[in-house]
C-alpha cells in the first residue's frame, strides 16, 4: 500500500523539526503524531520510508537529549 502525499509531507515536516526539539516529551509526542497519521492513512501493513525516517529522527533526538541529561547529572 502506498502512502498518501499528505502523510509523506507531514512526516517529512516532523522529521525536519526533530533536531530542534528541546525535550524528550516533544520527541515522544512527535512519534505519536507520526504513528497516528500513518494509521489514519490505512497503511498498517507497510511502513513508508518517510514515516520510518521521521520516527528514527525523533528517536535519535530523544537519545541525544537523554545523553545531555545524563551528562548534566554526572558533571563534576
Amino acid at each position: 500500500m502506498k502512502a498518501t502525499p499528505r502523510v509523506v509531507e507531514r512526516a517529512r515536516k516532523i522529521q525536519a523539526a526533530a533536531p530542534g526539539y528541546k525535550t524528550q516529551a516533544a520527541c515522544a509526542a512527535a512519534i505519536t503524531r507520526i504513528q497516528r497519521l500513518w494509521r489514519a492513512d490505512g497503511s498498517y501493513g507497510c511502513m513508508m520510508d518517510a514515516v520510518r525516517d521521521a520516527i528514527q529522527e525523533c528517536q535519535t533526538r530523544w537519545v541525544e537529549l537523554q545523553g545531555q541529561q545524563w551528562d548534566a547529572a554526572n558533571a563534576t
